[in-house]
């Protein structure tokens, strides 16, 4: 059962009313329950004509907090409002930061550390999904629980990656969180809650996708990243206001240059130029972050030189058998029994002509 305080909460939630003007009356007010009582004449300040305040009088006429909570109760849902312990602090340097969260899953691991969102577009290239699995998979592989926002294209190629490689991964929704958005995702959707990850939004339940919910989401993926990573983006990309979000709350953004001539160049290269990081690795943003490049749990020296060469190249990134051998420069015998040694051993693995390290 919720407390009385965060009942109101949850109702203002579901209310007419947004999180900016519910900032500004609880401001006013000082207390939800004021703002629950007040009459359209203490309302009037705050911008709030006579249909507004109509539909908001007959809203809270209606409203039934028993029957809120067993609905959410029974899809399992938890709701967080700004005065719970849980509530990620972060949001708080919004101008607008959501009045609660709806999370499925856990939602302790919204206050992991260190933490990084990855967005881009969705008309994703072949470049843009090869450098979106390197980078994630070596940051996942370093600790970074992953942030971003299910949709197609580089947000759900950077979750799938996190969930491959065993991660925490944070979907943030422009819907409610009961089922995934969009339901192409839904099978990844299911694995991010397999994995102890979460799915978060600041709508409730059977809440439709909406032009406005997109760029509301993007302001939270901003504030829940302790950095930023953009990937390949548009022009007039949703990325990019991400980005701006990000920037203005302080935050690092790094950025891979993209491919001269491609969609996914247009955003992502004038987002350097307007002051992002340029990254191509993920020992490039470790090191910015000042990580050690290389950080295997693993004594190292029970293993030949030719396997250890094998696993520090895979850390960095995934690669094409052909890849590892011309990098490594072996003979492709060599190459193939220290592979299957390490395959044997469950360090690496193959998903058709790529290999990665596994989680370590």
């Amino acid at each position: 059962m919720y407390t009385r305080s965060v009942n109101y909460y949850l109702a203002f939630s579901l209310s007419p009313f947004g999180s900016r003007r519910f900032s500004h009356m609880l401001s006013y007010f000082g207390n939800v329950e004021k703002i629950w009582g007040a009459d359209a004449e203490s309302l009037r300040q705050f911008e709030i004509g006579e249909k507004t305040y109509a539909r908001f009088d007959n809203f809270r006429s209606k409203y039934n907090s028993q029957f809120e909570e067993k609905k959410l109760e029974k899809l399992s849902i938890k709701f967080v409002s700004q005065i719970d312990s849980l509530y990620p602090q972060e949001l708080f340097e919004l101008i607008d930061p959501p009045i609660g969260i709806f999370v499925k899953g856990d939602v302790g691991v919204l206050g992991q550390k260190p933490s990084i969102g990855v967005v881009g577009t969705r008309k994703m290239t072949i470049y843009g999904k090869r450098v979106t699995e390197n980078i994630v998979g070596g940051l996942v592989r370093r600790g970074f629980s992953i942030v971003s926002g299910l949709a197609l294209g580089v947000d759900a190629c950077a979750h799938f990656t996190c969930v491959r490689n065993n991660g925490i991964a944070i979907a943030v929704l422009g819907t409610g969180v009961e089922r995934a958005y969009p339901r192409e995702n839904e099978g990844l959707y299911e694995q991010i809650l397999d994995l102890g990850g979460c799915v978060i939004s600041e709508y409730p339940a059977g809440m439709p996708a909406t032009k406005g919910s997109f760029p509301a989401r993007n302001r939270i993926i901003a504030a829940l990243s302790q950095r930023l990573l953009v990937t390949e983006a548009g022009d007039g990309s949703g990325s990019l206001i991400t980005a701006k979000i990000s920037q203005n709350l302080g935050r690092k953004v790094y950025a891979v240059p993209g491919q001269v001539g491609t969609y996914g160049a247009k955003g992502v290269n004038q987002l350097l130029r307007d002051g992002g990081s340029l990254v191509e690795s993920a020992d490039d943003i470790a090191e910015r972050e000042g990580m050690t490049a290389t950080s295997f749990s693993l004594d190292m020296s029970k293993f030949s030189e030719l396997e250890q060469k094998v696993l520090q190249a895979l850390f960095k990134e995934e690669l094409e058998a052909d890849e590892l051998l011309r990098q490594l420069e072996c003979s492709s015998v060599d190459l193939l029994r220290a592979l299957s040694i390490l395959e044997i051993r469950g360090l690496i693995a193959r998903e058709g002509t790529i290999l990665r390290v596994k989680n370590t």
